[in-house]
């Protein structure tokens, strides 16, 4: 791949993002997120992975989630 295809697959590929705001200390179920573009955060490919984890801060909504704001215990 060439230098400019390179900066497009972040635009792409898509990531887990938040259907709604949630609280800190919520436990992530299926509805409550979905998948859309950029993939800059969790690879949908890792949707089950936070399933049953509890969020470490407040989200807004339509938020692309990363593992720093997931609990992984």
């Amino acid at each position: 791949l060439g230098a400019e295809e390179r900066c497009q697959i972040p635009k792409m590929r898509r990531s887990i993002v938040t259907k709604r705001p949630l609280k800190a200390g919520h436990i992530l179920t299926e509805n409550d997120l979905d998948s859309k573009r950029p993939g800059t955060g969790i690879a949908p490919s890792q949707f089950n992975a936070g399933i049953g984890k509890t969020l470490t801060q407040d989200v807004d909504r339509e938020i692309v989630l990363s593992w720093q704001v997931i609990d992984l215990q």
